[in-house]
């Protein structure tokens, strides 16, 4: 069976600027093409989480879904590209879904 993986992305950042579209540009570019350059699709979206405050906050997303191509060192090559993303943004997090699926293309 194969699997799909869906990446989380926020876009706020620290000093509660945006990401822009160039940073996330260059992100796809040295960190998400160079490990599945097979493909890949990003989805832009809204995103809801609750702090540790209670409070419901939104921001602005991107949704990565990849269907995996079952090669030994995926789990690897995702969790890169969430460290990547924390590090490079200072994110303290980023949403990672992987899940069964039935792949045709």
């Amino acid at each position: 069976m194969s699997q799909v993986a869906q990446l989380l992305f926020g876009r706020g950042l620290k000093d509660g600027a945006e990401l822009t579209e160039a940073d996330w540009s260059g992100f796809v570019a040295r960190e998400l093409t160079p490990r599945f350059p097979k493909g890949f699709t990003v989805i832009d979206s809204v995103g809801q989480w609750q702090n540790a405050q209670g409070a419901v906050t939104h921001q602005t997303s991107k949704v990565v879904e990849i269907a995996l191509p079952g090669d030994s060192d995926d789990s690897a090559k995702l969790d890169a590209i969430v460290d990547a993303y924390k590090l490079q943004f200072h994110q303290k997090s980023v949403g990672l879904i992987i899940a069964p699926a039935c792949v045709r293309f």
